[in-house]
């Protein structure tokens, strides 16, 4: 009822949300707070934000990032296997590392954490995630991580996406022409 009730009092073309939905969507969506309202069919007042736009994250762990991390704890020994396995690609043995676990154990924040490490390292780390939406679309993280590392917006047309795509190449050392 109460999604009804804001949908009704929402101008046109806007959405309005609860506390309860704003605390959900707070990271990944830009909101005005407007304040105590009343809602028919409600006794008490709700509070009531106004979506205004959608922010440029891309997982949770980057909301996450924003709002301030805790202190990491338990994790000490899957870190050392990365910075191992680091410090082995650095010299030249190739490594392949799978970080697999249910949703919300902590796999983002342990790559996170293991990024921090490399913060004085000169390399190139490229990252990709994996989407319980996306499980119908084939190499939907390949994809994702191209769109990362050229920073290709949905909004770009054929010509910007190859302009994009060849000056990142281009960046990352390799040889176009091969």
């Amino acid at each position: 009822i109460l999604a009804a009730r804001m949908e009704q009092i929402a101008a046109p073309g806007t959405i309005q949300i609860t506390a309860q939905t704003h605390r959900h969507v707070a990271g990944y969506f830009d909101c005005d707070d407007l304040g105590l309202v009343g809602v028919k069919g409600i006794t008490s007042k709700v509070r009531v934000y106004r979506v205004t736009g959608e922010r440029r994250v891309q997982a949770r762990i980057d909301v996450a990032r924003e709002r301030g991390f805790t202190r990491l704890v338990g994790r000490e020994q899957e870190l050392h296997l990365l910075c191992e396995g680091f410090a082995r690609a650095r010299e030249a043995y190739g490594q392949a590392i799978s970080i697999i676990g249910d949703a919300g154990l902590g796999k983002s924040r342990l790559l996170y954490e293991f990024r921090q490490t490399l913060a004085d390292e000169e390399c190139t780390l490229l990252e990709g995630r994996c989407s319980p939406y996306g499980t119908a679309v084939a190499y939907l993280p390949i994809i994702e991580l191209l769109k990362q590392t050229f920073q290709i917006a949905p909004s770009d047309t054929d010509t910007d996406i190859q302009a994009k795509v060849l000056r990142g190449t281009e960046v990352l050392g390799a040889d176009v022409a091969a």
